[in-house]
């Protein structure tokens, strides 16, 4: 079966979330966030590079998650947590942003409804 890159970006991107919100911040935890971000990045390039994705990926979306990788790298790399309640928000407001209009994220946010506060 052929998996949908677009929607498995923004479960990475949601499991990022989960676990910021979850977990007691560390460096470690931040190895992780930073993983996830990194997978949906990847997912999502590889989504876009299909061409017109019917479900509301855009490119706009691809360099949200640069960004977010980003600033959890230059945290890991400065040794601070100042960034992360800025990632925190950014995402929750990213995927409450969006799950009215976007097909995947409004199916993965249902699905994980009763588990995630988003």
């Amino acid at each position: 079966m052929k998996k949908n890159t677009g929607k498995l970006a923004h479960e990475h991107a949601l499991k990022a979330l989960s676990i910021l919100m979850n977990e007691a911040w560390s460096f470690e935890i931040l190895g992780l966030v930073r993983y996830e971000l990194g997978q949906a990045y990847y997912n999502l390039k590889k989504d876009l590079k299909k061409g017109k994705c019917s479900c509301g990926d855009k490119p706009e979306d691809l360099e949200f998650y640069r960004g977010m990788l980003i600033d959890v790298s230059t945290a890991i790399s400065s040794y601070s947590m100042n960034p992360i309640p800025i990632v925190v928000e950014e995402l929750r407001t990213y995927f409450a942003d969006r799950k009215d209009a976007h097909h995947c994220i409004r199916f993965i946010l249902n699905k994980h409804s009763m588990t995630h506060d988003v």
